[in-house]
């Protein structure tokens, strides 16, 4: 059931209109039957459809209904109910509002888009301050357009002022239309479907975008409409491999006709998990620490640019870009630096980045202590205990956010721990400074620690007075 009107602001966008009718965006003119109450003498007259609009409505319609003299209003519809009822024609009335009391024309509409299930209007209206949203209550299907093409020195500019197919809707959304032997369409005014948690509402309606709730994007609409894009939400390190596999499948099922742009929400993607986004079919990455503004406009820049699938298995994508370092968490000295030289090695021709930190303790703070507070969840980080210190590499991470880093792996600012930071994030120094540690390897020490601490706070590290009256 599809129910347009297009507004047409001369007689020569009426044959853009007709050139140009299989390239413009979001609008259907593939209809059966054309007609209209103005006579054969008028539009044949003083010019108005030349002999090039006259060919192309012969060729674009099978059955053309025109009367020799123009009708009135009633006597039009009147003819027009002759028509024999079938669900599946699509007719296209042109109507010059010029030639028409108002009340006949919204009788008119108000008739036919009742009686007829899929009707086109073109509505040619040369007063630039009418309102071009008053009949858009009279459009019932559930493929809905309503829209005004323009022509201003050979440039021909169309407007869709409401568009709505299913759950996709669109709303002043301006094309540029060059009949120039090319069609350039202005592709940012594809529908964009937005995830909640990544944009305020204002930003999402302020654009006319489309929401959605988490992953959750309303696949029906690219069933329906030629292209989309799609911003998906990424929460932290577990969102990383399900948001590359919604993008991968989709990818691999609509190829280029979807763009997809991942909303960092919190620090988590890491360099190789970037490139695995990128391979999988993201076209943008936006980071955490940046506003609607920028997403925005990585938006538009996805809107006009295409990204081909790569038709790869999802096996063979983990595998590619999973982290040179396979465990997590504590281990003993001996294989913490054997792992961290071997991952230096395979990262040495890439651009991947990583990092060595060497933390001291507050000598108030035991080192058990400290561990109790580690909460490392990304696989690749790797830490030990040497000499008092603790040892962390990341073996992926973005080097300027290291600090976000340590602040993720413990549950305790680091500040309160430590008293001493070193940052290692060269393979040269990262060498260097293993090979100088000669120490004693904690891990077993740590592993037959059975008391475990109850306080969500460490020991304070000041002196406290003691009134020696009470000892």
């Amino acid at each position: 059931m599809i129910q347009q009107m297009i507004y047409i602001n001369s007689w020569e966008s009426l044959e853009n209109l007709l050139i140009q009718s299989d390239q413009i965006p979001l609008f259907k003119m593939n209809a059966d039957l054309f007609t209209s109450p103005l006579g054969k003498d008028f539009l044949t007259s003083n010019s108005k459809l030349t002999l090039k609009t006259s060919e192309l409505i012969n060729q674009k319609f099978d059955r053309i209904f025109l009367s020799e003299q123009s009708l009135s209003m009633m006597d039009f519809l009147k003819d027009l109910s002759r028509i024999p009822s079938d669900k599946n024609i699509h007719i296209v009335i042109l109507i010059d509002l010029s030639q028409s009391a108002k009340l006949d024309v919204n009788f008119a509409i108000e008739q036919t888009t009742t009686n007829f299930i899929n009707i086109t209007f073109l509505l040619l209206d040369v007063n630039i301050d009418s309102q071009k949203g008053e009949y858009l209550p009279y459009l019932r299907g559930t493929r809905v357009f309503l829209g005004e093409l323009k022509t201003r020195q050979e440039q021909c500019f169309l407007k869709v002022i409401h568009y709505q197919d299913g759950h996709t809707q669109l709303e002043n959304k301006l094309f540029l239309l060059t009949d120039n032997g090319k069609h350039l369409i202005q592709r940012e005014a594809m529908p964009v479907l937005v995830s909640s948690q990544t944009a305020s509402s204002d930003f999402i309606q302020s654009h006319g975008f489309q929401s959605f709730e988490n992953f959750d994007f309303p696949k029906a609409v690219l069933e329906t409409t030629p292209e989309s894009v799609v911003v998906l939400p990424c929460r932290g390190f577990d969102d990383i491999k399900p948001l590359t596999k919604t993008i991968l499948d989709n990818k691999n099922r609509f190829g280029d006709n979807i763009h997809f742009v991942v909303k960092e929400l919190a620090p988590c993607i890491r360099y190789n998990d970037f490139h695995m986004l990128i391979t999988a079919g993201a076209q943008s990455i936006v980071e955490h620490s940046k506003n609607e503004a920028a997403l925005y406009d990585q938006v538009r820049l996805a809107s006009i640019t295409k990204m081909d699938a790569r038709y790869i298995d999802e096996l063979s994508l983990f595998t590619q870009f999973e982290s040179p370092v396979k465990q997590s968490g504590f281990i003993s000295f001996s294989d913490f630096k054997s792992m961290t030289l071997d991952a230096i090695e395979l990262c040495r021709n890439t651009q991947i980045e990583y990092a060595l930190v060497e933390l001291t303790p507050y000598s108030s703070v035991p080192l058990n202590e400290v561990v109790s507070y580690s909460q490392m969840k990304r696989r690749g980080d790797i830490a030990c205990q040497i000499d008092g210190r603790v040892l962390i590499f990341f073996s992926s991470l973005r080097r300027y956010e290291i600090h976000q880093a340590l602040l993720n792996v413990f549950a305790v600012a680091p500040s309160e721990l430590f008293i001493e930071e070193a940052q290692f994030t060269t393979a040269e120094n990262i060498i260097k400074r293993l090979s100088a540690i000669q120490g004693i390897d904690y891990i077993e020490q740590s592993e037959t620690y059975s008391t475990q601490l109850s306080i969500t706070k460490p020991k304070s590290r000041f002196a406290k007075p003691v009134d020696w009256d009470d000892v």
